[in-house]
């Protein structure tokens, strides 16, 4: 092959290397602009309203359009968009009155939970801190599932009921414990003791209240959560 025809090749290549490079760098290019551009859409659709700024608004009851009455000098303003959107019985009122403001009676529980409740719903988590059984009864009546779930944690579930035994072992184990004897000595001490044990009426009984106490406790607990 000729000089000359190794320099068309060759020129020839370059310039079909550099219209490949160049083609790559416009699909680079395009496509930056393109995730650039998706970029800016999403964050165009994303809320930018922080949760304080969010709770200062619905805080102020400017244009607030229903009251809660605890009695009659004490009222809560409120918003049926956020209480209607967080409950089904506040739904159920709003779409049967055409009163504005609405006013709902909520006179069976205090201020304070009433504001908690309200604090908690307009985005502050921490404001059922301290409150969380007036606040999950709060929630119960009004169908609040939101609330319910935050505080249902917090309730204190009923210590079981003690046997007879225990009650028995609770009042006697000075008695039975010897100078040196093992935890395990005493246990077995104790419980051949009990076995001897002539009458048990008195602890039997104990025993029974106890059961009695922790069924009434849990009834209330079960009740409280259904």
């Amino acid at each position: 092959m000729s000089e000359n025809s190794e320099n068309v090749v060759m020129e020839s290549d370059v310039g079909d290397n550099h219209s490949s490079e160049s083609s790559r760098d416009d699909e680079e290019n395009e496509s930056d602009i393109t995730s650039d551009s998706d970029d800016e859409n999403e964050s165009e659709n994303e809320p930018n309203v922080s949760k304080r700024e969010l709770f200062e608004m619905l805080s102020n009851d400017r244009f607030a359009d229903v009251i809660l009455v605890i009695s009659d000098t004490v009222e809560i303003k409120s918003h049926r968009c956020i209480l209607g959107y967080s409950s089904k019985k506040f739904a159920d009122i709003f779409e049967n009155t055409k009163e504005i403001p609405v006013r709902i009676s909520v006179e069976s529980f205090e201020a304070e939970t009433v504001e908690a409740a309200l604090e908690f719903l307009y985005g502050k988590s921490n404001a059922i801190k301290g409150k969380e059984k007036d606040l999950f009864k709060f929630a119960k009546q009004f169908e609040i599932l939101k609330l319910k779930k935050a505080c249902l944690p917090f309730l204190d579930a009923p210590k079981r009921a003690l046997s007879a035994y225990f009650f028995w072992i609770s009042a006697n184990v000075e008695l039975i414990k010897k100078p040196g004897m093992s935890g395990a000595e005493i246990a077995k001490a104790a419980g051949a003791t009990w076995r001897n044990l002539s009458d048990k009426t008195k602890w039997e009984k104990a025993a029974e209240d106890d059961r009695r106490r922790y069924e009434e406790e849990m009834k209330i607990l079960l009740n409280m959560i259904r």
